[in-house]
């Protein structure tokens, strides 16, 4: 009963938020984290520094027994090529939480981003990035600009 009871609040909790958007899809979360959908260009070299600050995404999901989790990635992409990656995975019921955090190097050009993971982590990635006004889409996902 407890757990249907917060499944629809849940539901309507997120038909409130859409239902609030003004044209553009987005969901507001704990601390006005928002998630939304954008595009645009940019690159690294650029004078207006497009893809620098602070970026997050946040989703909520019902796992399959209904209970509410979040997952929420924030990019922090700094001046001279150095980043910070940090995922917190969130059990919305019980309140636990689990957080990686992951330094970078980074380059870009105009339509891509290259990141290299370092100690403890390692490997390479490429993922495909665009700016415009305050949304970061990020190898198809986009990411809204936190200002901190």
């Amino acid at each position: 009963m407890l757990r249907r009871a917060g499944m629809l609040l849940m539901m309507a909790a997120v038909t409130i938020l859409a239902a609030a958007c003004d044209g553009k899809p987005a969901l507001t979360g704990p601390g006005g984290v928002s998630v939304g959908i954008g595009g645009g260009g940019g690159g690294f070299n650029q004078p207006d520094g497009a893809l620098l600050g602070n970026w997050r995404r946040t989703i909520f999901l019902l796992d399959i027994e209904g209970f509410p989790h979040s997952s929420e990635t924030t990019w922090r992409f700094f001046a001279g090529g150095t980043a910070v990656r940090t995922i917190v995975a969130r059990d919305l019921t019980f309140g636990f939480a689990d957080v990686q955090v992951t330094d970078l190097r980074w380059t870009a050009d105009a339509t891509t981003v290259r990141v290299t993971f370092l100690p403890p982590a390692s490997g390479t990635a490429e993922y495909s990035w665009r700016v415009r006004g305050d949304t970061l889409e990020l190898a198809s996902q986009p990411y809204i600009r936190l200002r901190e």
